[in-house]
């Protein structure tokens, strides 16, 4: 079912005043590209771009002498693309409520190759090591690793995660409502691990864990078809 521009402020929590105007009308179909704006007095719609941190992604190789290491891909910073409805009352701002925040642009990994001597096994080496940024990324390393998962895993994880919301807890898509981290749709499918699924990025990683192993078999699994579909 096509999401209309009145399912965007719903999921938004924008509640209209009758005076407000807004353009698209409420039933209009959106897209990623719909610019949806509401004529308010002191308010304006205003969207920021905020960068998306790459990582830094470690793969063996028998192809290059051991301990010589090589740069196969340089990194680049992504964009998280916010809209939100800002009133202000003279410089003040008296109220700001997102209601869309999506990956412009996905950063890309910096990929460093690493010789060594021994032939790697091509499956687990091929993913490689990801070098988690920031609290979150850390926070979702630590927990893979301590429930028996592999480094693999998490490189599998944040490739995913970093390209679906850019890592964003609150990350809305404007033209399916998808929500949190892994882009769940609906969001409220998150609080089968935790009623705190709308601002926990705990509780919205340990969904995206059990949805890849449930509906895929294994995170790796969510990365190959992601890979191929470019969705999951």
């Amino acid at each position: 079912s096509m999401t209309t521009v009145k399912d965007v402020l719903e999921t938004g929590d924008i509640v209209l005043d009758p005076e407000d105007s807004v353009t698209p009308s409420l039933d209009s179909k959106v897209s990623e590209s719909t610019v949806i704006s509401i004529n308010r007095a002191n308010t304006t719609v205003e969207t920021t771009d905020t960068e998306i941190a790459f990582n830094e992604v470690r793969k063996e190789t028998s192809s290059l002498p051991k301990g010589q290491e090589k740069v196969e891909t340089e990194g680049e910073k992504g964009v998280l693309e916010t809209t939100s409805l800002v009133t202000r009352s003279g410089d003040q701002v008296v109220s700001s409520n997102v209601f869309t925040s999506w990956v412009k642009k996905a950063p890309v990994d910096k990929v460093i190759l690493v010789g060594t001597s021994a032939v790697s096994s091509p499956s687990a080496a091929s993913l490689g090591t990801t070098t988690p940024a920031g609290e979150i990324q850390s926070w979702a390393h630590d927990y893979l690793i301590s429930n028996g998962y592999s480094e693999a895993d998490f490189t599998a994880a944040n490739f995913i995660i970093s390209h679906e919301s850019g890592w964003s807890p609150t990350a809305t898509n404007p033209s399916s409502g998808a929500y949190g981290l892994p882009q769940a749709l609906p969001g409220s499918k998150m609080a089968s691990a935790g009623a705190d699924w709308q601002t926990n990025y705990q509780t919205q990683f340990k969904w995206f864990v059990n949805y890849c192993n449930g509906r895929y078999g294994s995170i790796s699994g969510a990365y190959a078809y992601w890979q191929k579909h470019k969705s999951y």
